[in-house]
């Protein structure tokens, strides 16, 4: 990429290994629910439910994708997507749990977590402060 100041790969977002108990739980629980759900006459929160279930089981046993972040002289970008400096507010570095908190100024999207990888967080601090 044109202008890159500052890149790093890192995962998504950190992972916790699930047991087949986690799993269960958070079938029955669903499961649980709806029966409730359509004892009672409600079919949509029964509908609902399964759903819900579903989507956080998948969503569960799915592995976190290894992510390009890149600083630009435009903005950052994350994987193909560009965040234009304009559109910052501010950023804050959590050297704790190495992730960079980004607040921009728009009303659906409106915070970026990044995780830091390998990057140091004084390299990101000097990046993004010269912005």
């Amino acid at each position: 990429m044109q202008g890159e100041i500052l890149m790093w790969e890192a995962f998504e977002y950190d992972t916790q290994p699930k047991t087949n108990d986690w799993y269960w739980t958070a079938g029955l629980s669903g499961v649980v629910v709806a029966a409730l759900a359509f004892w009672y006459g409600n079919w949509t929160l029964g509908i609902l439910a399964l759903l819900t279930a579903a989507t956080v089981i998948i969503a569960g046993a799915r592995a976190p994708l290894e992510t390009r972040y890149t600083i630009t002289r435009q903005g950052i970008s994350i994987a193909q997507e560009l965040f234009p400096f304009e559109h910052m507010r501010s950023f804050s570095i959590d050297e704790e749990n190495r992730v960079v908190h980004i607040t921009l100024q728009r009303s659906l999207l409106s915070h970026l977590s990044l995780p830091l990888g390998e990057v140091s967080p004084e390299d990101i601090r000097a990046t993004l402060g010269a912005h």
